[in-house]
Formats: C-alpha cells, sequence, structure tokens
C-alpha cells in the first residue's frame, strides 16, 4: 500500500469588525491498495465567526474505505438466518418450480434456514460523501455555556456489506417483488433436492458492494459548568457540570442493489433494518465536583420508540406481519458514579448501571437477525443484565 496526504489551513479574515474569524481548511490523500486499487480522499470547509458569541461552520468530505482483510478473505460458510421459505406457503410465481411448493417439507425449522456468507476478493473501496453545517454558542453573557447544533447528510455509495438473505428470498419469490429482478435475486437461491434452503440448501449472503447508505439528521451537544462559589451563602460546596448529547436521526435508507429502490429504517428495526435505530436518542449526565476530592454524578440515558421493519408497507422489507413484536417502547436508564481521590496517585470508582433495573423488550426470532440480537433481545442497544453494580480503582506510582 502506497499512501500520501496533506492539510492547509488559511486564516482568511482576523479581528476585523463583524469578522473575528473566517478561515478555510482542506486536505487530500492519495492511497493505491494492491487489492482495491488507488483511491483519493479529500475535505475543505469554512468556519466564521462574526463575534465571540457564535460560530458557523461548514464543511464537505469525501472518504474512502478499502475492504479489510475479513471482508475480501473469510472463508464460506454455511450459517442459520431468522426466517422462513416463501414457498413453504405459496404456488405461484417463482415457487411454481420449486418441488414440493405449499408443502410443509419446505418449512425451515425454528424459522432458521440456512445462508452462505463469506469474503469476496473482487471488492471495490466503498466511498463516502459528508456535508455538514452548525452552529457554535459560546454567550459572553452566560459563562460556563458552550452548545453545538450540527446538520450532516451522509451518502455511502458501494457499500461494503451483504444482501440480506430476506430481501434475496423476498424479490425472487415475494407477490410484491420489484419487476424485473428474479434474474439476479433468484440465482442466489440453491435448493437441496426436495426443494429446501437447509439441510444442504443454502441463500447466499457473501459480501458485495451493495447499493448505498445515506443518513441525515442533527447531532446537539451542550456543556454548563456552574460553580456554587459564584453565589453567596453557597461557597466551599464546590461546582455543577452539565452535559447533553442528542441525534435526532430524520432517515437512514438503504438501498440493497443499484436500482433496486431502497427502504428507510430510520424508527425501525427487524430482521432487515437490523438492531434498532430510534430516531431520537440523548444521554444527559450532571456531576457534582464536591471540596472534599470525591465527585458524584447521576447519567440519564434515552432512546425513543421503534417499529417491526416487517410490518411496514415496503416490498424490499421481508417478513410477515407479527402483533407480538409490533413495537419497542422508548427506553431510559439512570446511572449513578462516584469517585474518590483516596490521595495522591489512588483513585477509587464506584456505581450502579440501570439504577431502577429495567429489563430489556423480549422478542421473538421473526424480529432478531441471526447473529445481531441475543437472548431475544438486542444487547448492544439495551440493558440485558438489568442493574449493575462496579467497583473499581486506578492506582499511579
Amino acid at each position: 500500500m502506497v499512501e500520501g496526504f496533506g492539510e492547509l489551513k488559511v486564516p482568511l479574515v482576523q479581528e476585523m469588525p463583524w469578522a473575528e474569524d473566517l478561515s478555510f481548511n482542506a486536505g487530500y490523500r492519495y492511497s493505491s491498495y494492491s487489492t482495491a486499487g488507488s483511491v483519493s480522499a479529500y475535505k475543505y470547509g469554512l468556519e466564521y465567526q462574526p463575534i465571540d458569541d457564535f460560530r458557523v461552520r461548514a464543511s464537505y468530505e469525501r472518504a474512502v474505505r478499502a475492504p479489510n482483510v475479513l471482508e475480501s478473505f473469510s472463508p464460506n460458510n454455511v450459517v442459520l438466518f431468522s426466517g422462513q421459505d416463501p414457498c413453504s406457503t405459496s404456488t405461484s410465481g417463482q415457487c411454481a418450480s420449486v418441488p414440493h411448493a405449499g408443502g410443509g417439507i419446505l418449512v425451515c425449522p425454528a424459522s432458521q434456514c440456512d445462508q452462505l456468507v463469506g469474503g469476496n476478493t473482487a471488492l471495490r473501496p466503498e466511498i463516502g460523501d459528508t456535508r455538514t453545517i452548525g452552529v457554535v454558542l459560546t454567550p459572553t453573557f452566560l459563562d460556563g455555556f458552550t452548545a453545538t447544533v450540527d446538520y450532516f447528510n451522509i451518502d455511502v455509495s458501494s457499500a461494503i456489506s451483504s444482501v440480506s438473505p430476506t430481501v434475496t428470498l423476498a424479490e425472487c419469490y415475494g407477490p410484491n417483488a420489484t419487476a424485473g429482478t428474479e434474474a439476479f435475486f433468484c440465482p442466489l437461491v440453491h435448493r437441496n433436492a426436495a426443494g429446501q434452503i437447509y439441510g444442504g440448501g443454502f441463500v447466499a449472503a457473501t459480501n458485495e458492494n451493495t447499493g448505498y447508505l445515506h443518513t441525515k439528521g442533527f447531532d446537539f451537544e451542550s456543556n454548563y459548568t456552574f460553580n456554587f462559589d459564584d453565589l453567596p451563602m453557597t461557597s466551599g460546596l464546590g461546582g455543577l457540570q452539565f452535559q447533553f448529547v442528542g441525534t435526532w436521526m430524520q432517515s437512514f435508507a438503504i438501498e440493497p442493489l443499484p436500482g433496486l429502490g431502497s427502504y428507510d429504517c430510520a424508527g425501525l428495526f427487524g430482521l432487515t433494518c437490523g438492531v434498532p435505530r430510534p430516531k431520537w436518542r440523548h444521554r444527559l449526565r450532571v456531576t457534582w465536583s464536591s471540596p472534599w476530592d470525591f465527585d458524584l454524578s447521576a447519567n440519564w440515558r434515552f432512546s425513543s420508540g421503534v417499529k417491526l421493519d416487517s410490518n411496514q408497507a415496503n416490498p424490499l422489507i421481508a417478513g410477515k406481519y407479527d402483533a407480538a413484536d409490533k413495537t419497542i417502547n422508548s427506553y431510559w436508564y439512570l446511572d449513578l458514579a462516584g469517585d474518590w481521590n483516596v490521595r495522591t496517585g489512588v483513585d477509587l470508582h464506584v456505581g450502579v448501571n440501570n439504577v431502577f433495573d429495567r429489563l430489556p423488550p423480549t422478542l421473538t426470532t421473526n424480529a432478531l437477525p441471526t447473529g445481531i440480537g441475543n437472548d431475544n433481545t438486542f444487547p448492544g442497544t439495551y440493558d440485558a443484565l438489568g442493574r449493575v453494580f462496579f467497583v473499581g480503582a486506578t492506582i499511579k506510582y
């Protein structure tokens, strides 16, 4: 691999009326990969601060990511996926040529069919284009307060991923399949002599340069530090720190293959969209810094509710209507933590996460993608262990 890069920042206007700072920044990187070829990445942006109280910033960035070793060279392997054979209940369309169509012999045991996963040495680098514009607030009339609001619009083309086997089955056999897609998707379905996609049959889902990912929304962050010494009658009590971080996801569109069409996973979860993607998430942490060498903090985590993707009206989203798993309500957790500087070089940390022992949502296999969900839930999104206590120490000599 060969790489070269450079960056620059040019101050255009400095310390002028209504132009405290106006600057331009840019960067460029050239990369040549032995397997993926040559690619270029670059960025440019502009920052404008008319007065001390706020700053406006905008940027555009082209990023590239070459396939890694696992994506290119992982051996092919047959594993399970949560789903069902559409031809187990249908004899129309492409199912008409499937042995034993409409019969129970095609039903995947426990809704677990087989898929072929693995690497692909023909992968090309994926390309990401990010556009942002935002405002940084530092009001001089409110000492200790800062806030940022940023709009983001991100496109990833030739995304390195795999086509979900549920999408493949829906586009080959589904009644709402996109016109003309059977020629691509149906050859990915390999059935055994009995027509099954298990027990020797499978759906090919190896890595590919798929269509695109497109997401946009807003990021919010604010910080405020308050010292009790600034108030009369409260000196010697330390201070409070407030930190808020939130994201509103307007959309999260996925195109499985170029020209196929897309589906929006914002606010959804399931076999096609994968992990829950709440439209709103935030974290608010309040910390009391005492003058006695210890800090106490409370952290409030929140994510909005999500809906099951298969219950939505989109032909690219596979699966059947499921009333039992149709929604996951909004979730919030409260965490408490303390840090005590016992003496120089010795810090003690204690705390409890999920103070109220909120249990995660319990879901069926109709809503849990294989390899993502465990223990009938999404442990990467929700606290699967309930209330957790922790104690730790940092010792420096």
